[in-house]
């Protein structure tokens, strides 16, 4: 089997449990699999995000019936599986699962191997990447790293200012806030400050032998000075040297899209000379077909924009009913 990605983790599960979602796992030498009960407003489902994991095909086989039954033991809606390898879909097709059109996690990322030594990994850097680490090293910005939460209202205040520059919802304060305090140890809040002023932040969340740039905000001035940059490469730097073979920076826009929503942050993640990587997606089991439809139209309605003044009128009547 490969590696266990973080979403898969006992720290994972305990940070659903935390937030009141039922989890259920599978554990043995040839397979693993943790999925947990999401109920919504529109839907109940389980979801399995960046698994199951499994040494053969009638393992997966094993692993997808007791889902089912957990399924149906747990009445909701669908099963909504993201897997990490491509190994288990054409299993998935056959056990009646539909491709979705969307997934919950990025279906796109670039990881950089750390493999190579220090210097290899400089020389791979996009030309403009490494002028912004210069930049920000000559205009003294310095970084920190954290273990605990004494700085959080700084990388707050980034992620706030991040979110109404570019018009995005992220998750609440007290989702990440949480995430971190159950990996403790695993996780790190990083700041990039210079005179004073704190520039840029991320999370950095650090799961077997991977660090994945999980949570980021930053300011103007920051990125006039490369602050996001410097910080990234340091804790590249930083995951080298502790161990780590990977550094995942966690979603990007595909390269056939034009004019994603993703495609500044793409071209920023991008300028590390990581490899892209692709999962196979997201995929769905109608469990209660009926319910399943409701929750597709309302999917719908909500996606629709000339709809959308009357939308939370039916929107209400459906879930009523």
């Amino acid at each position: 089997m490969e590696e266990i990605n973080f979403l898969q983790s006992h720290e994972w599960g305990q940070f659903q449990d935390s937030l009141g979602n039922k989890v259920f796992n599978i554990v043995s030498e040839k397979c693993f699999a943790q999925y947990y009960f999401v109920g919504s407003r529109f839907a109940k489902y389980l979801y399995c995000p960046r698994g199951p994991l499994a040494s053969s095909q009638n393992e997966y086989s094993d692993l997808l019936e007791k889902m089912i039954e957990d399924a149906k033991e747990m009445k909701v809606d669908f099963i909504l599986i993201e897997p990490s390898t491509e190994e288990i879909v054409s299993l998935l097709q056959k056990k009646g699962f539909i491709k979705q059109s969307k997934s919950t996690q990025p279906e796109h990322t670039s990881i950089v191997s750390l493999l190579p030594d220090a210097q290899a990994l400089h020389s791979q850097l996009r030309k403009t990447t490494r002028q912004m680490i210069r930049k920000a090293t000559e205009s003294k910005v310095e970084i920190t790293s954290y273990d605990d939460l004494s700085r959080w209202q700084d990388f707050v205040n980034l992620l706030t200012e991040t979110a109404q520059r570019q018009k995005f919802t992220p998750h609440t304060l007290s989702y990440m806030k949480r995430q971190f305090e159950v990996f403790a140890g695993k996780a790190k809040l990083y700041l990039a400050e210079a005179d004073g002023k704190v520039l840029a932040g991320a999370v950095i969340l650090s799961y077997g032998k991977t660090s994945t740039y999980l949570h980021a905000g930053g300011n103007s001035l920051g990125r006039e000075l490369g602050a996001a940059q410097l910080l990234v490469w340091t804790a590249i730097g930083d995951a080298k040297e502790k161990g780590d073979t990977e550094f995942d920076l966690w979603g990007i826009a595909p390269d056939e899209v034009e004019n994603h929503p993703w495609r500044g942050i793409t071209i920023f993640k991008k300028g590390f000379g990581g490899e892209t990587v692709t999962y196979p997606g997201s995929y769905l089991l109608p469990i209660n077909k009926r319910r399943y439809a409701t929750y597709r139209f309302i999917n719908f309605l909500r996606a629709a924009p000339p709809l959308r003044t009357a939308q939370r009128v039916l929107l209400s009547a459906i879930t009523k009913g």
